[in-house]
């Protein structure tokens, strides 16, 4: 999503708030979950879930259960 945080960066600098308002309402589902799970275990998952494996949450931290993980 970093490519994405700069694309809403460069649409609202430009005046396209409709183009960033539209980029922002498909990343916000991601984002609500990150922000009502544990953040770095839900980023975690995520990046396994997109692109590849990036290994366990470091101690003391967690990964998400599996009920969370299923949770939208």
């Amino acid at each position: 999503m970093p490519r994405e945080a700069v694309r809403i960066y460069e649409l609202v600098s430009a005046g396209k708030l409709a183009d960033a308002g539209a980029l922002w309402q498909r990343l916000l589902r991601a984002q609500i979950f990150f922000w009502t799970h544990d953040y770095n275990p839900s980023v975690k998952l995520a990046t396994t879930l997109m692109v590849a494996r990036s290994g366990p949450a470091g101690m003391p931290l967690q990964p998400l259960g599996k009920e969370d993980q299923a949770r939208p």
